[in-house]
């Protein structure tokens, strides 16, 4: 059999004030848990780059072709210089800068709370996408229109180069 060393605290006189050594704490995996918050962070601001990439890629092939209605009026200042560069310089730029915010908050929950914000506000906007090709059979047969509304909406943007 093994001899073991004593424990030092066992051997001391009860009243010496000696103290046992601290225990080791060892890492321990985080099986079946949630990655850490810089890693839930750093995966939602991923997503928001995605689908922001996405909506890019979407207003411009609305706005390059029959235009769109557009809510935003800070967007629709952005189409009026009538640029796809503007737009995508726009549109990058801000995405840029929200996602480094993000990252730098990404160890505090206020990061955390604004990544899950953006990203459902992203992913709500894809849907809204959706409904929008959706229905677009609807708006294109208005824009065929010899009398069509959307010249006098404010809302109506399009790119014409």
């Amino acid at each position: 059999m093994l001899a073991t060393a004593p424990d030092p605290a066992a051997l001391a006189p009860a009243n010496s004030g000696a103290v046992a050594p601290a225990a080791r704490r060892t890492h321990r995996p985080r099986k079946g848990r949630l990655p850490g918050r810089p890693t839930r962070v750093a995966a939602l601001i991923i997503t928001i780059l995605f689908v922001s990439v996405a909506d890019l890629i979407l207003t411009l092939t609305f706005l390059t072709s029959v235009g769109m209605a557009e809510a935003n009026p800070l967007a629709r200042m952005v189409f009026a210089s009538n640029s796809v560069g503007t737009v995508v310089a726009f549109k990058l730029a801000l995405t840029a800068v929200s996602g480094l915010f993000l990252w730098v908050a990404r160890r505090t929950s206020v990061g955390e709370c604004g990544a899950w914000a953006g990203a459902l506000l992203m992913l709500w906007l894809l849907v809204r996408w959706y409904a929008y090709i959706d229905q677009s059979h609807v708006f294109t047969t208005v824009l065929n229109d010899p009398a069509p509304y959307h010249h006098t909406d404010s809302r109506w943007v399009a790119i014409v180069e």
